[in-house]
């Protein structure tokens, strides 16, 4: 695959409200579908725990073992779309809970999975879900990917990690409120830039435990360009990636390369 097109499904997340969060996801994955109707989507992403939203009883109620209950939901709406399709829920794994993002192939198969490393202590998450202790960076059809999570795009090293283990492009989901929205963007742009690398984030819209959401969706090519953007309303935003763009801007400006890489 040299060219990758993905869909930033920028969702209103109703925090506790399972079913209407499972009609929006298909729904804004239908419209994905259609907007993309010529060339065709491969990739759609959803925000942050997009079905629970940040709602602890439900959270700690759906969670459950991958094959299980939302992740069921999930891997149906992959299938019926037959689309590659990433968003986070809660995962119960090993007598605890955790923030996982995983990826669904169109068949339904999940081919990868992350564990929030970054808890983020304001939204209560130390005390409900357990930190993931990986970042593993998965071969995929467009090539070596590695997941985040909302708060870890605050933590450089994590993305210089995955860059050192080869991946090409970063999928992230989040639920970033509006008032630290122009970090979002910033810190977006220069994981990018810094590592030369395709970032492509879907935010979600909605409120988080008070705290107001604004989107701004977005994917950034390896040279800090701006590949997508979704606004500020629930909205599908769409990204023609040239892969070949990120080993191209690495030979061309190779300060990877300069750090012994």
């Amino acid at each position: 695959m040299t060219v990758l097109h993905l869909a930033l499904a920028q969702m209103t997340v109703r925090a506790g409200d399972v079913a209407a969060n499972l009609v929006a996801a298909g729904r804004l994955l239908a419209e994905a579908m259609a907007a993309t109707a010529g060339a065709g989507v491969d990739l759609v992403i959803l925000p942050e725990l997009w079905a629970t939203g940040y709602d602890w009883p439900v959270i700690h109620t759906h969670a459950a073992p991958l094959g299980e209950g939302l992740w069921l939901d999930m891997a149906g709406l992959a299938r019926a779309h037959g689309v590659h399709l990433l968003g986070s829920l809660p995962l119960a794994a090993g007598g605890r809970v955790y923030n996982a993002a995983v990826l669904f192939d169109p068949a339904g198969a999940p081919v990868a999975q992350y564990r929030k490393t970054h808890l983020f202590g304001p939204m209560d998450e130390p005390a409900h879900f357990a930190a993931g202790d990986a970042l593993p960076v998965f071969d995929l059809p467009w090539g070596r990917t590695a997941l985040a999570l909302c708060y870890d795009l605050r933590f450089p090293e994590q993305f210089r990690a995955y860059a050192a283990a080869g991946a090409t492009v970063v999928l992230l989901c989040a639920q970033w409120p509006v008032r630290r929205i122009a970090h979002w963007d910033v810190l977006l742009q220069a994981r990018g830039i810094e590592n030369q690398c395709v970032v492509a984030a879907c935010n979600a819209l909605g409120e988080a435990m008070g705290n107001p959401m604004v989107g701004h969706s977005a994917v950034y090519g390896p040279w800090g360009e701006t590949l997508a953007h979704a606004g500020e309303t629930e909205s599908v935003a769409v990204a023609r990636v040239d892969l070949a763009s990120v080993m191209q801007a690495r030979a061309a400006f190779p300060f990877l390369a300069d750090a012994g890489w």
